[in-house]
């Protein structure tokens, strides 16, 4: 049934979702993560995203996203980001928070001969 899913589809389904957190202009939470879709969206058809690197032959679709998590990341560079930014200073102390949190985006994986392609689904 999952297969015929897929299928109808046009490819597995998946969301990434990504937060970075700093505290006085000092990295200290960084999280990028991909999981499997557990119920089906619509497609949109206008955006999508090429990876040139093809897929090896003994391994699923998730490991394989999670091998080249960093490329998937920026093809949702652009995507919509919530960022919560917080700065105190006194005469003796500053305390500066940024915490940014890229909103969950939901997309399909397609395989072709010589490349992958992610296409955005509906929210």
């Amino acid at each position: 049934m999952i297969f015929a899913l897929s299928f109808l589809y046009g490819g597995e389904q998946f969301v990434f979702t990504a937060r970075t957190h700093s505290q006085n202009h000092i990295l200290t939470y960084d999280k990028l993560t991909i999981s499997p879709l557990m119920r089906q969206r619509s497609k949109l058809e206008n955006k999508s995203c090429q990876i040139m690197i093809k897929k090896s032959e003994n391994g699923d679709t998730y490991s394989f996203l999670q091998e080249h998590i960093y490329l998937v990341a920026e093809c949702f560079m652009g995507e919509k980001i919530r960022v919560y930014d917080y700065g105190e200073q006194s005469l003796q102390l500053a305390n500066y928070q940024t915490d940014a949190t890229a909103l969950p985006v939901y997309f399909t994986v397609d395989f072709k001969e010589e490349f992958v392609t992610l296409t955005l689904l509906g929210r």
